[in-house]
């Protein structure tokens, strides 16, 4: 039985037997991803074997990544599990193993007892499984829904590896090929899920980005540096490719009626040319997506959603549509550029006759960025002043070269998701899979204001009504690292040694200066000012909550 471990620990029951654990990794810009189950292919032999020695174990066990999944031969690509799904890190990893009792064991007190064993007789004494990944063979592409599909973009697989050591013998034996050595090799394989790129993918790559696997897409993480870059956009003005996430369009003479069916603020409120911060949920009141809408007309709104769920929002929308209106997967349609920063007027303001000036904060206008038709709004998700400009992917890599020769003289960068991500968090930014989620409502995330309960029925209502009334138990907070330490996603907060919470985003914060977080924490816990710990890996740090937003530019 094999045993899910989602970031370095194991779960304590077993899993059911089609239950899939995923993983994808990207290095030498070859994608992976692993499944427990799949279809049997051969594995080639990968080179002259030889037993795995001490070295080979103390040259992939870096201290500073916690939870590796276990051991192969370097001839075998192993891989370690990395315990950060933040866009810093370019990977993310859950790990597998048995042992001879069935029953789940720590991934330190594996490789303590595999140091041990490998220094008296190479896997004598070891556990008796670990597991790694192998390249395989390029695999057909899958286009998106709605998407146009990239044909020279990456294609590749895993092997799934289990070694078992139960015998002195290695062999990895599918179609008759095996390799002999100190255990018993077992191999299955999978294709991997092509990663989605954006028009611009190119032009990252000729400008030496870091590119990384962010939800499924080869996006950039960093050109420069993060924190150059998120300087610039708090001091000049910095460019993003956002082109990921996801456009809905809706039509129709009820297109208003079903906004308002699957939001929770009040869509009727909006004039033309004026968006909204809002979200889709659940009918407990949880989150399916955080989104934006804008209204083009009466009859035509236009919602931009998260990457990673934007298949999902698409499907959910459908789902509730009882109304005289279209709905419509319109990501494959459009490019989106993101300038943000306190010259971000002056930069776009010579590719468009536009008067940028004269648009508000959450309000946008249709009009032509190097005469190309654009969608113009003054939006972010930086903190800071700027626009998000839909444009059709054609024009995307000529409007992306223009921006940055116009901004040039104001001290433009260009941006990745890296920086993108400590600029939400100084501004306290919420992001889906951390703040918010299919667990989380919008009054324990501090966002209950864009509840309208009085707006009539939306799906969620009863729930949120009921949780307004009975009051919340938690609820997102702001916390500074007061020790010395970083607390990172997912660390867990303590209150006099017991576990109270946990850290939903953490980073340094470049430009207030401070190691900050935001955390999920009970709501007598939550005021400012109130010490608390974080367990950093294996200390305590001291750390205090304190108000949100940690940055607030000036207006």
């Amino acid at each position: 039985m094999l045993f899910p471990c989602p970031s370095g620990d194991f779960k304590e029951s077993n899993p059911k037997p089609d239950q899939r654990v995923f993983t994808r990794h990207e290095t030498r810009n070859t994608a992976f991803m692993l499944f427990p189950k799949h279809e049997s292919r051969t594995l080639p032999p990968p080179g002259p074997p030889r037993p795995p020695s001490h070295d080979d174990f103390a040259a992939h066990d870096n201290g500073a990544i916690p939870g590796h999944c276990g051991f192969l031969p370097p001839e075998y690509g192993f891989l370690p599990n990395h315990n950060d799904s933040s866009p810093h890190n370019s990977s993310e990893f859950v790990g597998m193993i048995r042992n001879d009792s069935d029953t789940p064991e720590p991934v330190s007190a594996l490789r303590r007892r595999s140091r041990s064993a490998s220094r008296r007789a190479p896997f004598a004494a070891a556990p008796a499984a670990l597991c790694g990944l192998l390249p395989m063979r390029r695999t057909p592409n899958e286009p998106m829904p709605g998407k146009e599909n990239v044909p020279d973009r990456a294609n590749t697989g895993t092997f799934h590896v289990a070694l078992t050591v139960e015998s002195a013998s290695l062999t990895a034996s599918e179609g008759g090929d095996s390799v002999r050595g100190p255990a018993t090799l077992m191999a299955s394989v999978t294709p991997a899920a092509p990663l989605d790129r954006t028009p611009l993918n190119a032009v990252h790559r000729a400008l030496g980005a870091r590119m990384v696997d962010f939800g499924g897409w080869d996006m950039p993480v960093e050109y420069s540096g993060i924190i150059e870059e998120h300087l610039a956009v708090r001091k000049a003005v910095g460019l993003f490719d956002v082109s990921h996430m996801g456009e809905i369009e809706i039509r129709g003479p009820q297109a208003l009626a079903l906004v308002d069916r699957v939001t929770p603020n009040a869509a009727e409120r909006l004039a033309d040319g004026q968006a909204q911060y809002s979200a889709l949920l659940y009918p407990q009141g949880t989150f399916v997506d955080d989104i934006l809408v804008h209204r083009i007309g009466p009859e035509h709104y236009f919602l931009c959603v998260n990457a990673s769920n934007q298949v999902r929002d698409y499907e959910w929308i459908r789902s509730q549509n009882d109304f005289d209106a279209e709905v419509e997967f319109a990501s494959g349609r459009y490019v989106q550029l993101a300038i943000q920063g306190p010259r971000a007027v002056e930069t776009l303001g010579t590719l468009t006759k536009t008067a940028l000036k004269a648009i508000r904060y959450y309000w946008f206008t249709r009009g032509e960025v190097l005469g190309a038709p654009a969608i113009i709004a003054r939006t972010g998700y930086t903190g800071e002043d700027g626009f998000e400009i839909y444009v059709a992917p054609e024009e995307g890599g000529r409007i992306w070269n223009a921006v940055l020769e116009a901004g040039a003289g104001y001290g433009i960068r260009p941006c990745g998701l890296g920086a993108r991500n400590t600029l939400r968090l100084e501004a306290a930014m919420s992001l889906y899979g951390h703040e918010i989620d299919d667990t989380i409502t919008p009054y324990e995330a501090r966002l209950g204001w864009m509840v309208k309960l009085e707006k009539g029925d939306f799906i969620g209502r009863d729930a949120l009504s009921k949780q307004k009334e009975e009051g919340v138990r938690r609820r997102l907070v702001g916390l500074e690292m007061t020790g010395r330490g970083i607390g990172r996603d997912g660390y867990r907060v303590f209150d006099g040694g017991r576990d109270i919470g946990w850290i939903t985003s953490g980073s340094p914060a470049p430009f207030v200066g401070r190691n900050i977080a935001l955390a999920m924490l009970p709501l007598d816990k939550g005021d400012a000012g109130t010490e608390v710990a974080v367990r950093v890996r294996s200390r305590m740090v001291d750390a205090r909550v304190t108000p949100t937003p940690f940055y607030s530019r000036k207006q």
